[in-house]
Parts: C-alpha cells; sequence; structure tokens
C-alpha cells in the first residue's frame, strides 16, 4: 500500500482534497517536532500512524476528546490536542540540547 492509502485506512477516513491537504500538513508537522526527514517512501509505520490520529482530530472540534449522550451530556476536553500523535512520534524524535 502507499502511503497516503495507509494514513487514510489507520484514520478510518475517505480520501477527497481536503484531507490530503491535512496529510501534507500532519506529515510536515511532525517531521518538524521530530527533527527528521521523513518523505512517503521511506516513513515507519508508527510514524504513519501519528499521521492518521492527526488526520482522525482535524475532523473533531478542537481539544474534545469525546462526547457521549446518555441521558445527559458529557464532553471531555484535552489539554493538547497532538498528546496522543506525540505518544506515536516519541520513537522517532531526535534529542534536542539547548
Amino acid at each position: 500500500m502507499a502511503f497516503r492509502d495507509d494514513v487514510l485506512t489507520l484514520a478510518g477516513v475517505e480520501d477527497s482534497p481536503a484531507v490530503q491537504l491535512e496529510i501534507d500538513a500532519a506529515l510536515d508537522w511532525a517531521n518538524e517536532k521530530c527533527k527528521t526527514e521523513y518523505t512517503e517512501s521511506d516513513a515507519p509505520a508508527g510514524f504513519k500512524k501519528a499521521i492518521a490520529v492527526l488526520v482522525q482530530s482535524s475532523e473533531q472540534s478542537p481539544n474534545v476528546t469525546s462526547e457521549s449522550v446518555a441521558g445527559e451530556l458529557s464532553v471531555s476536553y484535552s489539554e493538547d490536542s497532538t498528546a496522543t500523535a506525540k505518544q506515536y512520534l516519541r520513537p522517532y524524535m531526535k534529542a534536542r540540547f539547548l
């Protein structure tokens, strides 16, 4: 499977021009965060998963981690909407010295 097909499958979203832009933005963000230069042809599976998580999160309201209506409304918010993606990227992050 190609990179974009893998990301779409992992994210559970349909292909569209907007989703393609989200994938490009997520790839750029992940490379910047990790200080890496992965391309679509050499990105490891965990890196793809992080990009899929970012694409999924773009479909949700900002900082909303869960919503439920079971007799009453309950909404949970996240301090950092990229926290899950960062966990997948952790093995690929290079050390930074200040």
